[in-house]
């Protein structure tokens, strides 16, 4: 019988795979594993996933995209493989930061906690609406922490069928790791976008199309109907924060404006609470 709940792994550093195999472990054996890489590591990995109890699919990728194209690309088997909902996670590491550990660390324990994600499945399935959850702490404002993205996330967001003010007030989960219903990230597919799209990997900070997409993943959901949640409060639509602890410089500038704006997205954060409350009564 086909899986109907996976676990996506884009596994750039197998040392780091190693450790998340741990916590893997604990999960059902139910959710099958997904795991791209890159063709220097695919006989170590392919080794590992042999001694696995669980069914397991290993994809050979070009080291381009960091794990957004990847991801891309294993939705279509996501799909066809009949899996509904997939915890995308990769193995990132963060050379230049001193809390890069921490960091994935807080990440992880949320969204390979047993507890948390049977709770999150359970959520899923009681309302359909529901598209993706995160772990709670980094669901960012989009404008506050567009870097060097905001024409192309703006784009992505408008070729989706967004307003501008709906995008740059929308959220963002960073690290782009979460739990998340497979059919959310149809409106993003439908927008073709290509290997050739993404440009060479040469150790870029920001501005690439992955940095962008990473921003805009979360767009694909709300244009798909869903809506968005944290693990932290799996039945509230999540906010997202202007403030955060892992931030590394992408943080816009304050000043009035940017507590105007601030101001606005609270505000329009409130109201889309309320209708969904009403809707819900």
């Amino acid at each position: 019988m086909t899986a109907k709940a996976a676990i996506a792994v884009h596994a750039f550093y197998p040392d780091v795979f190693a450790a998340m195999l741990e916590r893997i472990a604990l999960l059902p054996d139910a959710h099958a594993l997904y795991v791209t890489t890159v063709r220097d590591h695919a006989d170590d990995l392919g080794r590992t996933l042999s001694r696995i109890n669980r069914p397991t699919h290993l994809h050979v990728v070009e080291n381009r995209g960091r794990d957004v194209l990847p991801f891309l690309e294993t939705l279509p088997e996501l799909k066809a493989d009949g899996v509904e909902t997939v915890i995308k996670i990769h193995t990132k590491k963060s050379p230049r930061r001193k809390d890069g550990e921490k960091w994935l660390d807080d990440i992880l324990s949320q969204l390979l906690d047993p507890k948390s994600v049977a709770q999150a499945e359970q959520a899923f399935a009681s309302d359909r609406t529901l598209g993706m959850i995160g772990p709670h702490g980094h669901f960012l404002t989009s404008s506050t922490y567009f870097g060097a993205n905001a024409a192309r996330v703006l784009s992505i967001g408008s070729r989706l069928g967004l307003g501008e003010a709906e995008i740059a007030s929308h959220g963002f989960f960073g690290g782009t790791m979460f739990m998340a219903r497979v059919a959310g990230f149809e409106p993003l597919l439908q927008l073709g976008f290509t290997r050739d799209d993404f440009e060479p990997e040469a150790g870029q900070k920001d501005g690439t199309l992955a940095h962008a997409l990473e921003r805009a993943v979360a767009l694909s959901v709300t244009a798909k109907g869903q809506w968005i949640a944290t693990m932290a409060d799996m039945d509230t639509p999540a906010d997202p924060q202007d403030r955060y602890s892992f931030a590394q410089g992408h943080r816009a500038s304050a000043g009035p404006l940017g507590r105007l704006q601030d101001i606005g997205r609270r505000i329009e954060r409130w109201v889309r609470r309320a209708i969904r409350g009403e809707r819900r009564a």
